[in-house]
């Protein structure tokens, strides 16, 4: 008779280890939530006093003309986005957060505490010192004062929030809407304080920035095409031929539309002064450029406001001339 055999069953492997691991996997993924909301609130906080800067300093300082066209409203649109963004993050984050952190999420709350704790206690020192500047300081350095002050604070109170939320999470879970609310009322004021001042101001004087502009490239222009030709160009046409003029990357709207629409002109003189110097002759060339400004120059207190080559200053709309001088050079022995 067959002896029976027993098959062994297998070993069955311990559950312990799959649960390990999964629950290291949940704490790397809070963790990364973690370090990612509190990073894109810390973000969107430096974005919103960049903003408060920008919209302060040109509206205090009347200086709509020196603004770039896309600045602010990049801040604007980096703004919201970064609400967003920070709001979405904290909300997949808060439904794995715990009142009493350890480990890995203890060590992320108390840097992040750290950080924004002093960059508050900086905004205040910061709103002191522009006080004092802005009360005993000189007048010039008033806007510039009061511009640090508003940014400053700003500052003081967004960091002041977010630390109250990276500290008392339990509070913060019970404000939660309103926490994002203020934020959001924020980042709104600011874009329509924004859009309403520099913005818009900025788009109306588009043209006059660019016939400033123009006035300037115009005359370096005309200068090398002196030197090269020993002549005053004919009219604009002959100087934009070619490639004769560099334009500036501020430029706003093209120099030969800014020509067709009369908006500069140019009236070469026709004969030009010689000075015997050494061996050359020097030959001095004059002519007039104009320019037509929809605005006067109170409404922009920048440096547009002025040519370059100081000659004249420009206080009120419409047409503005200079006489400039371009020189050539003629070796006597030729």
């Amino acid at each position: 008779m067959a002896e029976e055999t027993t098959i062994p069953e297998p070993a069955k492997e311990p559950v312990t280890p799959v649960v390990m691991k999964v629950a290291q996997q949940s704490d790397a993924t809070t963790a990364v939530l973690q370090w990612l909301a509190y990073s894109f609130w810390g973000w969107t906080v430096l974005t919103i006093g960049y903003l408060v800067g920008l919209t302060a300093s040109y509206t205090l300082g009347n200086s709509y003309s020196t603004i770039s066209p896309v600045i602010i409203p990049s801040s604007i649109a980096a703004a919201v986005i970064l609400l967003i963004i920070a709001s979405v993050t904290d909300y997949f984050y808060s439904k794995r957060e715990v009142e009493h952190k350890t480990g890995i999420s203890m060590v992320l709350m108390v840097i992040h505490a750290v950080l924004f704790g002093l960059l508050a206690v900086g905004s205040l020192i910061t709103i002191a010192f522009s006080l004092i500047q802005w009360t005993v300081g000189s007048s010039s350095g008033s806007i510039g004062a009061q511009v640090a002050a508003i940014t400053a604070g700003t500052l003081f109170v967004t960091y002041v929030l977010i630390l109250l939320r990276v500290v008392r999470p339990f509070i913060f879970s019970k404000f939660r809407l309103l926490f994002n609310i203020a934020f959001l009322l924020i980042v709104g004021l600011l874009a329509v304080l924004a859009i309403s001042g520099p913005v818009i101001q900025t788009a109306k004087l588009k043209n006059d920035r660019a016939v400033a502009t123009a006035v300037t490239s115009l005359e370096t222009s005309v200068q090398r095409f002196v030197t090269a030709e020993g002549r005053l160009p004919k009219d604009l046409d002959e100087l934009l031929t070619d490639g004769n003029v560099t334009e500036r990357s501020d430029q706003a709207v093209p120099i030969a539309d800014l020509v067709k629409e009369n908006r500069v002109t140019y009236t070469p003189n026709a004969t030009a002064d010689e000075t015997s110097k050494l061996s050359r002759i020097l030959k001095t060339h004059t002519y007039k450029l104009c320019g037509v400004y929809d605005y006067p120059a109170e409404k922009s207190k920048s440096s547009y406001s002025v040519y370059t080559n100081g000659r004249m200053t420009r206080s009120t709309a419409g047409e503005h001339c200079q006489t400039l001088d371009a020189t050539s050079y003629t070796l006597l022995n030729k």
